[in-house]
């Protein structure tokens, strides 16, 4: 009932539903590729660490093979192999399990654009609402999906195992008789070459896993024309409400403009539809200053907070008409009306010496 309410999802999520998003966790996020980029790191640590690390097993082995064949250990030898065994395993374990956290680390932060939603983690009813998971899990293409790239995966493992067995087959009836270092490059390098084929086709799943995942991300996120016609009045507020608050603005702009006619030396009117308050102080602005301006009932007040601060009134038509067109309160004069504007505050000047 409330989809049909708010209507069918056909616009695209607004920048401000997709802000809240990511507060929420609700990014594009691909475990296949975070795995595929740790397993390519930890092949990578492997490819450093691992050959030491076997080298050592094999001469912990042939040690211990002495020692028992000799009847011969103590304590102290058993302590002495296990520390030996924790010094030769340790490196290669810490090569290939470090490598493999830090990239798994910066592909994730690089997968959701370094988010980190702490909402995500808050428990959530919704999460155990059955009908909707079960839509999601059975009646949506996510599980076809799924399934899709599990299979592809298993085949791509299968090909990889049987292309590098076929190529080392050739090899397989001399293991036995080749010395227990040996065996363990032969089968190092066999894992190496299963990795070799199957890393890049993993890698690529992967990314065909993003994709997807940012697909349904802005599909899940699509909103109705409702919508966002709701989030811009709640984003902009109500038209009435801007309308009111817009109109008290103009008030009190026109306020502080008929408060500062009480400054000007001068007011040029039309005579009736237009006035310009005008202030000329040398310390102040080399040109002058427009304080007030307005047309019709805005000029009648003008003139009338003139007449009551005993402010020169002058007419000029053509002046002030331009003036109220082209000036601004608060700013100089159009370097265009400096001449008359002269005129009319020496006029205002010689007013002012007679006696």
């Amino acid at each position: 009932m409330a989809d049909d309410e708010q209507g069918e999802k056909t616009e695209e999520a607004t920048p401000h539903k997709l802000k809240e998003a990511r507060k929420k966790g609700q990014v594009a996020f691909s475990k296949d590729l975070v795995a595929s980029i740790s397993l390519c790191a930890a092949v990578a640590g492997g490819v450093f660490g691992v050959p030491s690390m076997a080298f050592g097993l094999v001469e912990l082995g042939r040690r211990g093979i002495q020692q028992s064949a000799s009847g011969v250990m103590s304590v102290v030898d058993v302590e002495a192999a296990v520390h030996q065994t924790y010094v030769t395993i340790g490196p290669g374990l810490m090569a290939v399990l470090g490598t493999a956290t830090f990239a798994g680390a910066v592909a994730g932060l690089a997968v959701t654009q370094f988010n980190f939603a702490v909402e995500a983690l808050e428990p959530k009813p919704e999460r155990l609402d059955v009908a909707k998971n079960f839509k999601s899990t059975f009646l949506s293409p996510t599980p076809w999906f799924n399934l899709g790239k599990s299979l592809a995966v298993g085949a791509l493992i299968c090909w990889s195992v049987y292309s590098a067995c076929v190529e080392w087959m050739d090899w397989l009836p001399a293991v036995a008789s080749w010395a227990p270092g040996i065996q363990l490059v032969f089968v190092g390098r066999i894992t190496l070459s299963i990795f070799e084929r199957a890393l890049p086709l993993v890698v690529l799943i992967g990314i065909a896993d993003l994709m997807y995942q940012k697909w349904k991300t802005a599909k899940d996120m699509m909103m109705s024309i409702q919508e966002v016609r709701r989030e811009n009045k709640d984003q902009e507020g109500d038209p009435l409400v801007k309308q009111k608050r817009k109109a008290r603005g103009r008030q009190l702009a026109m306020g502080r403009q008929l408060r500062d006619v009480a400054t000007a030396d001068v007011v040029v009117t039309n005579p009736t539809h237009f006035a310009v308050a005008l202030r000329y102080r040398r310390d102040e602005n080399p040109s002058p200053i427009v304080v007030a301006r307005g047309a019709d009932l805005i000029a009648l007040r003008i003139r009338a907070e003139a007449v009551r601060h005993d402010v020169p009134v002058i007419e000029n038509r053509a002046l002030a008409r331009s003036l109220v067109s082209k000036g601004k309160v608060g700013f100089a004069i159009p370097q265009e009306f400096y001449g008359p504007v002269a005129k009319v505050l020496a006029a205002v000047y010689r007013r002012r010496r007679r006696p």
